[in-house]
């Protein structure tokens, strides 16, 4: 099945509270990444006992995505 893309234009923080790294979650942000020209910052807030390794993979795996926009920062506490 194929997602057609939204029209995200006006886009520019998203905030993503208790973020794991689950392949859903890496995924679901991929297409707001993919989709949001006008972004300019993604907050990915990993819930405290989370693995450093676990959290190092995930930021590894965001980092590594393709983005509509040249302004998008990714911060991950």
């Amino acid at each position: 099945m194929e997602i057609r893309a939204p029209k995200l234009h006006n886009l520019v923080t998203i905030t993503l509270n208790e973020f794991r790294g689950l392949d859903c979650e890496v995924a679901f942000l991929g297409l707001l990444l993919s989709w949001a020209p006008a972004l300019e910052k993604l907050k990915i807030n990993i819930p405290e006992g989370t693995s450093d390794h676990c959290a190092f993979r995930a930021t590894k795996k965001l980092l590594a995505l393709p983005r509509a926009s040249t302004k998008a920062k990714i911060i991950v506490t």
